[in-house]
Order: structure tokens, then sequence, then C-alpha cells
């Protein structure tokens, strides 16, 4: 069972928000669920179209309720500004901002929707504050998003729009 807050008037309780679940995690306003019959959900506000409900997050960013988002998914990673999910099959999604290139294209900058980004990846893992990502592609790790710092690669250019391949020094 999952709790969360529920408000009336000024009042702030927990209440049973569902049953069933198996992972949760949570980051920024953002919640991601996978319960135990491998279907993911989601809720909290909807910047930048993290919810991936396909609309532009209204100007109060009204919370959206828990939502089931897709089937058969291996681990959720709720990130702020952009939420990604891997399905079982190997597939990775993302919702969300794209402005560092974190979701391993070029464009779109920004999804209100879930889309495809990579296939055959068995490990995923990203920066805190949206700026790049790490997967485990074909036993292989690549990487894409922000380098202003090197934090990629040894390199002068400021974001990846693709994902590269990285060797582990």
């Amino acid at each position: 069972i999952l709790y969360g807050y529920s408000t009336t008037g000024d009042q702030h309780t927990f209440a049973k928000v569902m049953d069933d679940v198996r992972i949760v995690r949570a980051n920024g306003n953002n919640v991601m669920v996978i319960k135990q019959d491998r279907s993911a959900w989601s809720f909290g506000t909807n910047a930048n179209g993290t919810q991936g409900i396909g609309v532009s997050p209204s100007g109060s960013m009204d919370p959206i309720y828990p939502h089931q988002i897709a089937d058969q998914v291996k681990e959720v990673f709720p990130m702020g500004y952009i939420a990604f999910f891997l399905k079982e099959n190997g597939t990775l999604w993302a919702s969300g901002t794209n402005n560092y290139g974190q979701m391993g294209m070029a464009s779109p900058t920004r999804s209100l929707s879930f889309i495809q980004i990579a296939e055959n990846v068995t490990y995923m893992s990203a920066h805190n504050y949206n700026r790049h990502i790490v997967i485990l592609q074909n036993e292989k790790y690549r990487m894409s998003g922000r380098n202003a710092f090197k934090e990629l690669q040894q390199s002068t250019i400021q974001k990846f729009t693709s994902f590269f391949d990285f060797e582990m020094p």
C-alpha cells in the first residue's frame, strides 16, 4: 500500500493512494510506481510534461493523480523535469524536457508524451538535475546529455544530443 498526503482545508493527513505497489521512486514533484502486475503509474505535477499525458502543464501545475503510463515495466526513473521508464523488453521511454540532449536525440526539445528513446537497454541512470543519462545498451555503456563540466567526456563539446559509446577509465 502506498500512502501520500490528502489535503482538507489547512489539514494535511496521510491517505491511501494505491494497493499492490512493488517499487516507488520519487524526485522533486514527481512520483512513479510499479505495481505487482508490472504496470507503471505516475503522479505529481506535470512540469515540462513529465506526466506524459500529452498536454502542456497548466500555469498552476496542478497535480495529476495516479494514472497508468505503461505495462510490463522493469524500472522507473522520475528525474524532476524528465521521467524515464525501462520496459522488460529493453525499450527505454522518456517524457519531459530534452534541452540538454538527455533523451539521446537532437529533437524534440520537450516531449509531452512518453516516447521510445532506445532499445536493447538493460540498465539506465540519470543525473538528478536532468543533465545527462547513462545506459547499458548491447553490453556497452552509452551516454548523452550535458557535458559542460566534462562529466561525460574530456571534450569541449557542451552537450551530446545522441548516445555515444563510453569507455570506463
